[in-house]
């Protein structure tokens, strides 16, 4: 249960223009295998010393890292009128 509570869903993407030198950031939805590895990647990059005390707050919703995916999902969304840069997928 802490790994689907940790997976994100949404991540941002940069595409650099070539002739504007600008960076823009689009959103897309990950796919589940990609959204396993990462959910596990963070429940172990964020963990600093106990692994299995960051199992269990993320098992109960209670870990600050929840609160930064919370926070990455409302800028992907905001970034919305940007998903027809999907052209390369």
């Amino acid at each position: 249960m802490a790994v689907v509570n940790s997976a994100p869903i949404i991540q941002l993407r940069q595409i650099k223009k070539k002739k504007r030198k600008s960076v823009t950031e689009f959103p897309y939805v990950l796919k589940q295998k990609n959204r396993i590895s990462l959910g596990i990647k963070s429940i172990v990059g964020f963990s600093s010393a106990n692994l299995s005390q960051e199992i269990l707050t993320f098992a109960n919703k209670k870990s600050e890292l929840l609160k930064t995916k919370e926070a990455e999902h409302r800028l992907a969304l905001s970034k919305k009128k940007y998903i027809f840069f999907r052209w390369f997928f």
